[in-house]
């Protein structure tokens, strides 16, 4: 029998080590291999736990004969290449652990495990977990850092319950979350911080089909450490859908492209690929080799011009319900309200037209004062803020934020078609469907 070879990508991130390190668990008499590159928080936790890693140099493998190659983190070919020169003969099995769903398995003939996951190294350590094995605490500590890095602190819509359960059961034994947070530190060098601000300089700010994207054109003299972190930190202060930054390397001659996104519903893997790279939906990155003369900023812009799906806008969330009229009885609303399961309505004319809005809390006044047989237009709200249809669900939050109000009337010709409410908003951000959407619109008490 041959030795079990573990690898993860190329430029190793955090991710990457902390399903390593878990894996060997799985993998008991394995041998672990380091990429020639890490990303740069990578390499500040390597640095420290380089003992505990105990990853071996590809070369330190070259003549043995490998019976299983466990691939982590990535299942494109391109990105584990650097190690294959180093492997004797074709191994008998190949193994792939990647939670990068959306992409297509590309390793010839190999297994593939995989999960809906935001973490490759949660997907690990549970497996881990259910074998019954206990990291200590720098392993879990490791590992813990992976989760933390590549969930943005469980910020990201991709993250899943598993995520926390993982991460839960690595805090049991024993990883240290104020060294993790010291590790993942975004901008600790001053070269990041100098092109931190350089970015803010040059950003533009632009809406592409609704969505609201950031982009910025530099260049450099060559390839520096650390430039995904300034792309996040820039998002992380600025505030889009999107910021795709695009550098110039002189030396090699070659454009990176950096993108990082805030929305579900813009998949930045699947538009870098288009450049030859990939990533998740909220982080991707492409280099694009020998391309001094080609205008790759304009193109990425151009392409996502013509590339991105359409943002959501009100007329997309709101929910139709039946409408008040001004000479109802505010019994009569109550009673009209409580069907629907609403907080509050439009007022309306026979026409459509807006004149006010009723909320529980008006009718709750008017119970207070036993006047709960008064006409709606005694108790209605007259100034109503509203939207058009047309307006992206960024207008809609604006709104709702400026006027902290709980109900939008939305509007198409100056005539109401149905309401968005801070119930509708919150479905929507969760990606679940808002309640109350395909419910006929217009009928009047």
């Amino acid at each position: 029998m041959g030795l079990t070879i573990l690898v993860g990508h190329s430029n190793m991130d955090l991710d990457c080590l902390g399903s390593l390190i878990l894996a060997r668990y799985i993998y008991p008499e394995s041998i672990a291999l380091r990429s020639g590159r890490l990303h740069p928080l990578a390499k500040n936790l390597f640095t420290l736990f380089k003992h505990h890693l105990n990853l071996a140099h590809p070369r330190d493998i070259k003549g043995l004969p490998v019976d299983e190659l466990v691939v982590f983190d990535t299942r494109n070919p391109d990105l584990i290449k650097e190690y294959m020169p180093f492997l004797g003969s074709a191994p008998r099995i190949t193994t792939v652990w990647d939670h990068h769903t959306t992409q297509s398995l590309e390793i010839p003939q190999a297994q593939l495990i995989s999960k809906t996951i935001g973490a490759n190294t949660s997907m690990v350590a549970l497996e881990v977990q259910r074998l019954g094995h206990t990291p200590g605490p720098d392993e879990a500590t490791i590992a813990l850092a992976g989760i933390y890095a590549d969930t943005g602190e469980f910020s990201h819509p991709s993250v899943t319950p598993e995520d926390f359960q993982a991460a839960a059961w690595l805090t049991q034994c024993g990883a240290d979350i104020p060294l993790i947070h010291k590790l993942l530190v975004k901008l600790s060098e001053t070269h990041q911080m100098d092109l931190f601000h350089q970015v803010l300089d040059r950003l533009e700010r632009r809406s592409i089909q609704g969505h609201q994207v950031l982009s910025a054109y530099l260049e450099l003299p060559g390839q520096m450490p650390g430039l995904a972190a300034v792309a996040e930190q820039v998002l992380a202060v600025e505030q889009a859908d999107a910021l795709v930054l695009v550098f110039w390397l002189r030396k090699p001659g070659a454009h990176l492209i950096i993108a990082r996104g805030e929305s579900r519903h813009i998949d930045l893997g699947r538009l870098l690929g288009h450049f030859g790279g990939g990533g998740h939906p909220q982080a991707a990155s492409a280099l694009v080799k020998y391309s001094q003369d080609i205008p790759v900023y304009r193109h990425l812009l151009s392409y996502l011009e013509s590339h991105l799906d359409t943002a959501l806008q009100a007329k997309d969330i709101l929910r139709r319900i039946d409408y008040l009229t001004p000479d109802q009885t505010l019994l009569s609303a109550s009673i009209a309200l409580e069907d629907q399961n609403q907080s509050g309505a439009p007022v309306v004319t026979p026409q459509g037209d807006l004149l006010g809005i009723l909320t529980l809390r008006d009718i709750q006044k008017a119970r207070k004062q036993e006047q709960m047989h008064a006409p709606v237009s005694a108790y209605m709200t007259r100034k109503v803020v509203t939207t058009p249809g047309e307006a992206t669900i960024r207008e809609v939050e604006g709104l709702f934020y400026q006027h902290s109000i709980g109900h939008l009337p939305v509007l198409a010709d100056s005539r109401v078609i149905g309401m968005v409410t801070r119930n509708d908003y919150l479905a929507f951000l969760r990606g679940e469907a808002t309640p109350g959407r395909n419910t006929p619109a217009g009928r009047r008490r």
